[in-house]
């Protein structure tokens, strides 16, 4: 169960910081992940306004923290039971 977790709990944090496929590939706008679309943020304003893309970035990390504090104690558990011999 804790490799199970483990596993799902990277796939998910992988596909949420997948920049250079979308950026290439997709063309609707609404379809973006998180990484795309804090790029677009810059790229949208006409001056060059750092404290919009920190605030965007940082919105963006967050539910990926909040999900590593939740589920650590699974992640951990899976990075254990790989490194024990019984």
């Amino acid at each position: 169960m804790p490799g199970i977790a483990s596993v799902t709990i990277l796939v998910a944090v992988q596909s949420w910081s997948q920049f250079v496929i979308p950026f290439i590939l997709l063309d609707d706008e609404s379809m973006y992940p998180v990484s795309v679309g804090v790029m677009n943020l810059q790229s949208t304003q006409q001056a060059i306004t750092t404290h919009y893309l920190a605030a965007g970035s940082i919105l963006s990390v967050l539910p990926v923290i909040i999900l590593f504090v939740f589920l650590q104690k699974y992640i951990v558990g899976a990075l254990t039971t790989g490194a024990v011999k019984e």
